[in-house]
């Protein structure tokens, strides 16, 4: 079987290959990471009692949070979820605190 492949369609099919190479790059990259709020336990955007009264239920085990929720939970980044990190959430509620240790956000 012979080819005829010309200069034109050549450059053609290495522009077809670059646009769609450079497109999966952007749908990969920009798809993929989530941004998401420390303190955020319930995921709605704001960090509020809502969050408190979660992970209140979380530590008497009568609610379940997945990894993100934890990730969120843990505020002042020590690896565990437990009445310290609601404390703190409670202290950036009410002002007494203007930050957690762990920064404002995650990604993932």
């Amino acid at each position: 079987m012979r080819c005829i492949c010309t200069k034109k369609t050549i450059k053609k099919a290495i522009a077809v290959i670059c646009i769609v190479a450079t497109c999966s790059i952007a749908i990969v990259s920009t798809g993929a990471l989530t941004r998401r709020l420390y303190g955020d336990v319930n995921g709605d955007g704001i960090i509020s009692n809502a969050d408190v009264t979660l992970l209140q239920q979380y530590l008497v085990k009568s609610a379940t949070l997945d990894k993100y929720q934890l990730i969120a939970a843990n505020v002042n980044g020590d690896n565990y979820v437990d009445v310290n990190d609601a404390t703190m959430i409670s202290k950036l509620i009410s002002g007494l605190i203007d930050e957690f240790p762990v920064g404002d956000y995650f990604v993932y």
